[in-house]
Protein backbone atom coordinates (compact mmCIF):
# COMPACT_ATOMS: atom_id res chain seq x y z
CA UNK A 1 0.00 0.00 0.00
CA UNK A 2 1.25 2.99 -1.08
CA UNK A 3 0.22 6.76 1.08
CA UNK A 4 0.73 9.97 1.10
CA UNK A 5 0.74 12.75 3.87
CA UNK A 6 0.43 15.87 3.24
CA UNK A 7 -0.64 19.30 5.12
CA UNK A 8 -2.49 20.96 2.51
CA UNK A 9 -3.21 23.81 4.88
CA UNK A 10 -4.56 26.82 2.61
CA UNK A 11 -3.61 24.83 -0.61
CA UNK A 12 -6.73 23.70 -2.26
CA UNK A 13 -8.93 26.86 -2.20
CA UNK A 14 -8.22 30.42 -2.24
CA UNK A 15 -11.58 32.01 -0.49
CA UNK A 16 -14.20 29.85 -2.07
CA UNK A 17 -12.55 29.05 -5.45
CA UNK A 18 -10.46 25.82 -6.11
CA UNK A 19 -7.12 26.32 -6.97
CA UNK A 20 -6.20 25.53 -10.63
CA UNK A 21 -5.10 21.65 -10.64
CA UNK A 22 -5.79 20.81 -7.37
CA UNK A 23 -8.35 18.28 -7.92
CA UNK A 24 -6.71 17.22 -11.37
CA UNK A 25 -3.53 17.15 -9.40
CA UNK A 26 -5.62 15.06 -6.25
CA UNK A 27 -7.20 12.67 -8.51
CA UNK A 28 -4.16 11.46 -10.45
CA UNK A 29 -2.93 10.84 -6.89
CA UNK A 30 -6.32 8.41 -6.20
CA UNK A 31 -5.36 6.79 -9.64
CA UNK A 32 -2.45 6.24 -8.97
CA UNK A 33 -3.66 3.68 -6.54
CA UNK A 34 -2.02 6.18 -3.69
CA UNK A 35 -4.31 6.15 -0.39
CA UNK A 36 -5.47 9.31 0.75
CA UNK A 37 -7.08 9.16 4.23
CA UNK A 38 -8.39 12.61 4.50
CA UNK A 39 -8.16 15.75 2.99
CA UNK A 40 -8.10 19.44 5.04
CA UNK A 41 -8.60 22.90 3.66
CA UNK A 42 -7.86 25.96 6.59
CA UNK A 43 -7.35 29.43 6.20
CA UNK A 44 -4.22 30.49 5.26
CA UNK A 45 -4.37 33.06 7.55
CA UNK A 46 -4.25 31.63 11.24
CA UNK A 47 -5.30 32.64 13.40
CA UNK A 48 -8.22 33.43 11.95
CA UNK A 49 -11.75 34.87 12.00
CA UNK A 50 -14.74 32.01 11.74
CA UNK A 51 -15.80 33.66 8.70
CA UNK A 52 -12.33 33.44 7.35
CA UNK A 53 -12.07 29.43 8.26
CA UNK A 54 -13.83 28.74 4.54
CA UNK A 55 -16.57 25.84 5.88
CA UNK A 56 -18.61 25.97 3.34
CA UNK A 57 -15.72 24.11 1.29
CA UNK A 58 -16.09 20.73 3.42
CA UNK A 59 -18.92 19.57 1.52
CA UNK A 60 -17.42 20.98 -1.58
CA UNK A 61 -14.38 18.27 -0.95
CA UNK A 62 -16.24 15.52 0.15
CA UNK A 63 -17.85 15.68 -2.91
CA UNK A 64 -15.04 16.19 -5.48
CA UNK A 65 -12.71 13.26 -3.93
CA UNK A 66 -15.47 11.12 -1.95
CA UNK A 67 -12.72 10.84 0.99
CA UNK A 68 -12.63 12.18 4.10
CA UNK A 69 -12.20 15.70 4.92
CA UNK A 70 -10.63 17.35 7.82
CA UNK A 71 -11.13 20.54 9.67
CA UNK A 72 -8.07 22.74 10.84
CA UNK A 73 -9.32 25.11 13.15
CA UNK A 74 -6.19 27.58 14.27
CA UNK A 75 -9.04 29.16 16.64
CA UNK A 76 -9.79 29.45 19.96
CA UNK A 77 -13.16 28.26 21.10
CA UNK A 78 -15.86 25.41 19.77
CA UNK A 79 -17.55 27.76 16.93
CA UNK A 80 -15.34 26.57 13.91
CA UNK A 81 -14.90 23.17 15.01
CA UNK A 82 -18.58 22.50 15.74
CA UNK A 83 -19.25 24.20 12.16
CA UNK A 84 -16.22 21.96 10.61
CA UNK A 85 -18.39 18.73 12.35
CA UNK A 86 -21.76 19.74 11.18
CA UNK A 87 -20.83 20.05 7.68
CA UNK A 88 -19.29 16.75 7.67
CA UNK A 89 -15.87 17.12 8.73
CA UNK A 90 -14.20 13.90 9.80
CA UNK A 91 -10.84 14.77 11.28
CA UNK A 92 -10.09 17.86 13.55
CA UNK A 93 -6.63 19.29 13.74
CA UNK A 94 -5.66 21.91 16.41
CA UNK A 95 -2.23 23.03 16.54
CA UNK A 96 -1.32 23.32 20.09
CA UNK A 97 1.48 25.22 21.96
CA UNK A 98 3.45 25.06 25.30
CA UNK A 99 3.70 28.47 24.71
CA UNK A 100 3.39 31.23 22.14
CA UNK A 101 6.52 33.00 23.45
CA UNK A 102 8.76 29.52 22.01
CA UNK A 103 10.28 30.38 18.97
CA UNK A 104 8.93 28.44 15.54
CA UNK A 105 6.90 28.82 12.29
CA UNK A 106 3.27 27.65 13.81
CA UNK A 107 3.74 28.98 17.56
CA UNK A 108 1.17 32.66 16.84
CA UNK A 109 -0.70 30.60 15.36
CA UNK A 110 -1.17 27.77 17.97
CA UNK A 111 -3.57 27.55 20.56
CA UNK A 112 -2.04 27.19 24.25
CA UNK A 113 -3.12 23.91 26.33
CA UNK A 114 -6.02 26.50 28.28
CA UNK A 115 -7.66 27.42 25.13
CA UNK A 116 -8.23 23.94 23.53
CA UNK A 117 -11.76 23.80 23.30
Amino acid sequence: MSIIATDLDGTIFKGQTLIDGVKEGLLKIINEGIEIYYTTNNSSQTPSEIKDKNLRCIPVIQNLFGEDVGFSGHGTGATGTLGAVALGADVIEKHVTLSREMSGPDQNASLEFDEVA
